[in-house]
């Protein structure tokens, strides 16, 4: 492990478009932050293509609050989440990053207890903790049966349990809140990282997983995820969010992002040659097939069908959706697998580039 280049501390990153309704609550718990004198800290707010004054809000805000330490807004015209980070990325002054969604409410020790945790361990790459969800209006019945699509909550394991304090072996992290280290951000530069997604796009492009990415990501470079149950924050769900449509929207659009970052998981294979080739490939969909066609001739099936039973049926249709997917997207899936076994090589300083996929 290398030691950072810059000075020990922590850059907030804020990325939003058309925020400027969500910042106030947020701004105002990271002015109330408790930080140890001696501890540098800054807030960068990125105003990606708003129409709503973000810019200006966010700096008209923050001096309301005490300006407890510099806040620098930015303007990135480019839409898309991604770009915006990187954007932020390239100012960041300190030597941790800690990503912060206009809707997330840190608790007042956040950015002091993730700087001591990394810190304490150079070998943690990527940090963050769960959160609570905090309603605009009377939470709808269906929430909590969904809570994972909106990032609310503990995230879980491969095996859908609850993570604990420690390593994360078989999982990921949620953004909200995420801290890394800055130097990581530069590896994966000089290594020709090249991320498989844009970033949410407004409500046009609702496809994510750039967080998960990063994570993935980062654990092929050696170093580790960690969960810290007591790194909290609230994340605010504003009530254009709560209705049984855009939940079908946020769930259905996760289907794509699987999809893709199951290529990491086939560059990570010992065999992982294999998937330049076609037969892996047609086998993993041949089983995702089979296990819809068991579930059609099961006894929940036909219970949730007799009680319609909806949201059964929304994580049916969802299953349905990634068979579609992988399908429509069996191509793109194939150069995404090269782009990131072509990382994994270079990784192991190899340097080789993978061959291109003569398609049928």
């Amino acid at each position: 492990m290398t030691a950072s280049s810059q000075p020990a501390g922590v850059s907030v990153i804020i990325c939003t478009h058309n925020g400027a309704d969500r910042l106030p609550a947020t701004l105002k718990h990271l002015a109330n932050q408790r930080v140890d004198v001696m501890l540098n800290w800054e807030v960068i707010v990125v105003d990606n293509n708003s129409t709503d004054g973000t810019q200006a809000t966010a700096q008209t805000l923050w001096k309301e609050f005490g300006a407890p330490t510099e806040l620098l807004a930015l303007f990135q015209p480019i839409p898309g989440k991604n770009r915006a980070l990187e954007l932020a990325y390239e100012t960041a002054r300190f030597s941790y990053v800690c990503i912060v969604d206009d809707d997330n409410w840190l608790n007042s020790d956040y950015i002091q207890r993730g700087y001591d945790l990394l810190e304490s361990d150079e070998r943690i790459g990527v940090l963050g903790g769960g959160n609570e969800g905090v309603f605009e209006i009377e939470k709808p019945e269906w929430f909590d049966a969904f809570r994972i699509s909106y990032a609310v909550g503990t995230p879980m394991s491969q095996a859908y349990t609850p993570l604990e304090t420690g390593e994360v072996v078989d999982g990921v992290l949620w953004g909200a809140g995420m801290f890394f280290r800055h130097e990581l951000w530069q590896k994966l530069r000089q290594l020709q990282f090249e991320s498989l997604f844009t970033g949410r796009i407004g409500t046009k492009n609702m496809v994510a997983g750039e967080d998960d990415e990063l994570c993935l990501a980062v654990r092929m470079l050696g170093y580790k995820i960690w969960f810290d149950a007591d790194l909290h924050l609230k994340h605010f769900m504003t009530a254009n969010r709560l209705n049984w449509a855009y939940m079908q929207r946020i769930l259905y659009s996760s289907v794509w992002s699987v999809v893709r970052l199951s290529v990491y998981s086939f560059a990570q294979r010992s065999d992982a040659e294999k998937y330049l080739g076609i037969w892996p490939w047609l086998v993993d969909l041949l089983y995702v097939t089979w296990s819809i066609c068991k579930e059609v001739l099961s006894g929940p099936f036909w219970r949730a069908t007799f009680h319609q039973d909806k949201y059964y049926f929304a994580n049916f249709k969802w299953r349905l959706l990634r068979l579609y997917a992988m399908v429509k997207d069996y191509k793109l899936s194939r150069r995404n697998f090269c782009k990131v076994y072509g990382f994994k090589q270079r990784i192991n300083a190899k340097f080789s580039v993978c061959q291109p996929v003569n398609f049928m």
